[in-house]
């Protein structure tokens, strides 16, 4: 059955070549020795979200023949984009070169979004690399608080999409959602608030004396310095930077 190609972002160059290659639990993913651990979280991604079982086993001569998703970094693509990949599909497998390892995760990103429901893949050439180096998204955490599950959910979209930079708002006059342990009230205090402001001419110290511009919705939640670590580190695992802004009265 034929795959319609539809990715974002669009890739620079496809080219459809006629065939295709089905994927199942007979299919070998192999890597090099620089891309074991990308590998891994393709299984596990494979598992998570397509109920498929795939073993992961170290690239070597006597696997050619075998069908496979193959990951790969090829020096001879020195020529382009450090976040560039090659992706090919042909009735074989899958080989995703690149000359980084930045570039093999946005090839792998890729692959997620060609797998539909049966498992088969259109055989098809794909090179690509972003058009912009920053990439950004930004996610107000000091008037909502969403919480560790529900950034690392944004974060994985922000992979599937190729998405590099994540702007984390967390402090504003509406909520402090760091823990700074030597300033312990910032949490205790800062990180709650009654009710939010309905009333766009009124300050909020002002709000503190008429409750009924508020919608007494209470609001609070912070970040313990171990959650923004571990949260820092799954971004980086998905070669996002984040950059935190932390405003002070004014929007200093």
């Amino acid at each position: 059955m034929s795959q319609k190609i539809s990715l974002i972002p669009e890739p620079v160059i496809v080219r459809v070549i006629e065939g295709n290659f089905h994927l199942n639990n007979e299919t070998l993913i192999l890597y090099d020795e620089n891309c074991e651990k990308l590998a891994k979280t393709l299984v596990n991604y494979l598992l998570d979200y397509c109920n498929l079982k795939l073993a992961s086993k170290r690239l070597e001569p006597e696997f050619k023949e075998v069908k496979s998703i193959s990951l790969q970094i090829d020096d001879n693509l020195s020529a382009l984009h450090d976040e560039a990949y090659v992706l090919k599909i042909n009735k074989t497998g899958v080989i995703i070169n690149a000359r980084t390892l930045q570039g093999i995760f946005y090839g792998i990103q890729t692959l997620k979004q060609l797998i539909s429901e049966n498992f088969e893949l259109n055989c098809l050439e794909i090179e690509d690399y972003p058009r912009f180096s920053w990439r950004g998204f930004m996610l107000d955490e000091a008037r909502h608080f969403y919480g560790m599950e529900e950034v690392k959910k944004i974060l994985d979209v922000m992979a599937l999409l190729k998405f590099n930079v994540f702007h984390w708002h967390l402090t504003d006059d509406q909520g402090w959602r760091i823990e700074i342990k030597q300033y312990p009230l910032l949490k205790e205090i800062s990180s709650k608030r009654e009710g939010t402001n309905t009333d766009k001419r009124k300050l909020m110290s002002d709000l503190q004396k008429d409750k009924s511009k508020t919608d007494s919705i209470p609001v609070s939640g912070f970040y313990t310095q171990a959650q923004i670590k571990e949260i820092i580190q799954y971004a980086a695992d998905r070669f996002i930077t984040i950059i935190p802004e932390i405003d002070f009265p004014g929007h200093v």
